[in-house]
């Protein structure tokens, strides 16, 4: 990427003029609509050193988009312990919760996003690694929940982010075909799963500073400085939807 494109506020892949609407909007819940990766980096380091494991930051970072599940099992394997991967999950759960109830914020300019969705009768859902405890528990403490129609956790699903498996789900349970959907992801992994899943899809790097991988560059729409960045109304012009 040029210096010019490094510094855009967005980029945008051929442009349709006017756009054609999209049908629904999918969102990743981490690092796309709430700010909790804080939160996930205090409650698993935390969670591993009571398996007498440090984790750093840099190997937290090999998660950033993967499923509890299969972060579980990698840990799991990587380390050595003893304990079901079925009861780690359970306890990351249990020190997350403690963690984030009371301490995720929802991102700004994402809450008017999907306010503005809502408003327009444009069926939303979410597309997450998190397990549906801590989608049930924090999307209703963040006041998201009555907004979306579905809600997906990838534990729900045969593979998890980069496939496109949990995407593809969102869409039927919404009733719509992939061409017709949109999403929008902050981690790497999620900007190809919803590539492969045939939809347009709107990258936040959750990590700007960091040099942009690959896929951020093959969405249809970037934010190259990440959330600081981000446009509810650019968003919305992209997506085809009129707003105030």
């Amino acid at each position: 990427m040029n210096a010019e494109s490094r510094n855009a506020s967005f980029i945008r892949k051929s442009p349709e003029t006017p756009p054609r609407p999209v049908k629904a909007v999918i969102f990743d819940f981490d690092g796309t609509l709430v700010d909790s990766e804080p939160n996930y980096y205090v409650s698993d380091r935390a969670m591993m050193l009571s398996y007498g494991i440090d984790l750093t930051e840099e190997l937290k970072r090999e998660f950033i988009g993967v499923g509890a599940v299969q972060m579980m099992q990698v840990l799991r394997q990587r380390f050595g312990i003893a304990a079901p991967v079925s009861e780690l999950v359970r306890i990351k759960d249990e020190f997350y919760l403690r963690q984030a109830v009371g301490n995720t914020v929802v991102y700004p300019q994402m809450l008017r996003l999907v306010r503005t969705l809502h408003a327009a009768g444009i069926p939303m859902a979410v597309a997450s690694g998190s397990t549906p405890m801590v989608l049930d528990t924090l999307m209703v403490e963040t006041g998201l929940r009555p907004y979306f129609s579905a809600v997906v956790s990838a534990s729900e699903v045969p593979r998890s982010k980069p496939f496109p498996d949990i995407f593809l789900e969102a869409a039927r349970r919404l009733g719509v075909e992939s061409a017709d959907a949109a999403v929008f992801e902050d981690a790497v992994l999620g900007v190809r799963a919803g590539l492969a899943a045939g939809m347009r899809t709107c990258a936040i790097p959750g990590f700007p500073e960091d040099d942009l991988a690959p896929a951020y560059l093959d969405a249809d729409l970037l934010f190259p400085g990440g959330m600081s960045f981000f446009s509810a109304d650019v968003a919305m012009e992209w997506l085809g939807v009129p707003h105030p």
